[in-house]
């Protein structure tokens, strides 16, 4: 119910820009999620980010479930690494050209992993509610996670891709 409400109030409450810092965003969601990192043993390594101008709650959100999708489709063999990196780069050299200018300058920032990863066919699967490629007995969620990223990246006029390979990891760009 609580992924629902946050599904429905990213959909229809219009965001309130301001100057956001990702650093001390990312600081706040690692320090959510320290008790999963510690208990995986997981590695985080995030890049200098930047200031934007965001919503600071839906960007929070973005980030919460990024990361902690990244965390909890980790192969259990392997120690978890989560790469958090940034790029300044134009509209026209981006993957997510849906809503992007090709001559204005944006920041890409990608979500890392060294998961289970996926079958690229199913990439635009996962952006819709309640679409899960794995049952819940194997890996609990709601299904809603990334379908609330994919609205804060329209809510934010962005662009939004992933890559991925299967038994090798997942790449977010936003």
């Amino acid at each position: 119910i609580r992924d629902l409400l946050t599904y429905s109030r990213v959909s229809s409450t219009p965001p309130e820009m301001a100057d956001v810092s990702l650093p001390s965003l990312l600081t706040d969601v690692r320090n959510d999620l320290d008790l999963v990192i510690r208990e995986k043993g997981a590695t985080l390594r995030v890049d200098p980010l930047p200031a934007v101008v965001g919503d600071t709650l839906q960007l929070r959100q973005l980030f919460q479930n990024l990361l902690s999708n990244a965390l909890k489709f980790s192969r259990p063999e392997v120690t978890p690494v989560v790469e958090v990196r940034h790029r300044p780069v134009m509209g026209a050299e981006t993957e997510a050209m849906l809503l992007l200018q090709p001559d204005t300058l944006y920041h890409e920032i990608s979500v890392s992993d060294n998961g289970i990863g996926f079958d690229e066919q199913y990439a635009d699967r996962i952006f819709e509610a309640f679409q899960r490629l794995h049952g819940r007995a194997a890996y609990p969620g709601t299904g809603i996670g990334l379908a609330i990223v994919k609205k804060v990246v329209e809510n934010h006029r962005g662009g939004l891709s992933v890559n991925s390979r299967v038994g090798e990891g997942s790449t977010f760009r936003v």
